[in-house]
C-alpha cells in the first residue's frame, strides 16, 4: 500500500492531513487500487476478487487464541476467491474506527 494514501497526506481537510485518519471513500479507494494493482479481478467472475497470500494473512489469519480454541477436527479452509463488495466489507471490519 502506497504510504501517502494510508497516512491521508492528500485529505482534503488541513487537521486531517498526514494523521492516518482515512474516510470510507479514501479507503475504498485504496482497497481498489490495490485490487487493480495486483490485478485480482477474477477474470470467470468479475463480481469477484481472488484472494492472494497478503489478503489471506490480513484477512482471514487466525490468532494464536483463534487456533488454540479450535477443535481438531475443524478446518481453516479459507476461500480463493470472494465477492468485492463482501471483501471490502470484511476489510473494512478489520480497521481501527476513528472518529473526529
Amino acid at each position: 500500500l502506497n504510504p501517502d494514501d494510508v497516512s491521508a497526506a492528500a485529505a482534503t481537510s488541513e487537521a486531517r492531513r498526514g494523521t492516518g485518519f482515512l474516510t470510507g471513500k479514501e479507503v475504498k479507494e485504496i482497497f481498489n487500487v490495490y485490487i487493480a494493482r495486483e490485478m485480482l479481478v477474477d477474470e470467470s467472475k468479475p463480481a469477484n476478487i481472488k484472494m492472494n497470500c497478503a489478503l489471506t494473512d490480513a484477512l482471514y489469519k487466525l490468532t494464536k487464541k483463534q487456533q488454540m480454541q479450535l477443535e481438531p477436527s475443524q478446518e481453516t479452509a479459507t476461500p480463493t476467491s470472494v465477492s468485492r463488495k463482501d471483501l471490502l466489507d470484511l476489510w473494512v471490519s478489520k480497521l481501527e474506527p476513528a472518529y473526529a
